[in-house]
Formats: structure tokens, sequence, C-alpha cells
């Protein structure tokens, strides 16, 4: 997100007004993860470059202390955290702090399972109960798609065509309901033996 930010305000020539924005990367997973890609940028495509992830105005946050008092500091800032569906790790004690502030802007580039937290900030429900805090939620979500590691479905078919045995029974587990019953007719076009798992299901391979 750091590189894609950088390059957006690059682009589009809004560079020393990006400049001027503090941003604030609370994860210390992604901290982790962007020590390893500045320590291998050999092995990165070429127009990765250090100066689209260390720059000035960007801040790790170290200490829970530190990113509790992120919720305290009322100049316009960007809050980068990752936490999957939301229900866990630092961003959930972001919330209280911003999801009621009208001009508050959240933007998912993940993911987000129904019933997840994530996904009930993302239907724009509110009141939402997070832990002992019913918060308001008036802030404006903004979905980005094509972040994802996941393979896509066109992948996920070319992989299972090229098994040297085709599998004696594939069990779909992860996906929308609708995407789940159309991957499953596209696989049983290829002849495969396909079951989509249900919640609290036991299935014996």
């Amino acid at each position: 997100m750091l590189y894609a930010l950088k390059q957006y305000a690059e682009k589009n020539n809004r560079l020393e007004e990006f400049e001027k924005i503090p941003i604030y990367v609370d994860s210390p997973l992604a901290n982790r993860a962007t020590e390893i890609y500045l320590n291998n940028l050999d092995y990165l495509r070429d127009t990765v470059d250090k100066k689209y992830i260390e720059y000035d105005n960007v801040h790790v946050v170290k200490s829970s202390k530190e990113s509790f008092g992120l919720n305290f500091n009322h100049t316009p800032k960007i809050i980068i955290s990752a936490s999957g569906m939301c229900d866990a790790g630092r961003i959930v004690n972001h919330f209280p702090a911003y999801l009621p502030n009208e001009k508050t802007k959240m933007i998912f580039v993940g993911y987000q399972s129904e019933e997840s937290l994530g996904r009930k900030i993302q239907n724009k429900e509110s009141p939402i109960q997070i832990g002992k805090l019913s918060v308001n939620n008036n802030a404006q979500i903004v979905k980005v798609d094509g972040y994802s590691g996941h393979g896509d479905m066109e992948d996920l078919k070319q992989w299972i065509q090229e098994l040297e045995e085709p599998p004696i029974k594939t069990v779909l587990i992860h996906g929308e309901p609708d995407s789940l019953k159309y991957l499953k007719g596209e696989l049983e076009l290829l002849d495969h033996n396909v079951e989509i798992a249900k919640l609290f299901e036991t299935i014996e391979l």
C-alpha cells in the first residue's frame, strides 16, 4: 500500500501535497514483511525502489502505546493497519475513535468474510458491537479490488487441470456462496467429484 500510495501521488502530480500527510504503518506483521522486501529488493521487479516504501512522512508504529496514541491525534493522517477480517489486532483499537467520524474514509483492500466485523463495517451496519462498546459507523467506506494474493477462478481451474491425477474428491471451503456454486459447476463439467463444505460439517477423506 505504501508503494501504491506513492505511485499514485507521483503519477497525479500531487507528490508535494502527499508528502505533507503523515502515514502511520500500524501492524507489527506488516512492518516485518516490509523489512523483508527492503532487504531483498534485487528479487523484485526493477520498478520497485526503496523510495516507494521508505519516505520521510512514513512512521512505523512500534508499540501498542504508540498505536493507542493515534486515537487522540486529531490531525489528518493515513493509518495503514492489517488484520484480515478486522476481528483482531491493532486495527480494532482504532474503530471506536474513527468510525463515528463522518470525515473518516476507510479503504478495504482485502476480502471480508460474511459475519466478520470487517464485512459489517463494509455493509454500513450501525451501530456495531466492538467488544463491550456499541460504536456508530458513520465513516465513508471504500472497497478496492485487485490487491488479493489469492488465485481467481481461472487460476484454480488451471491448477487442478495440471495435476498428474484428478483428485478423488474436491472440497470447496472458502468463498462467497454464489462463487462456490459456480466453481463447483465448472469443475463438474471437467468430470470432477466436487462438494461444498457446510459450516460445522465433518468430511472424511
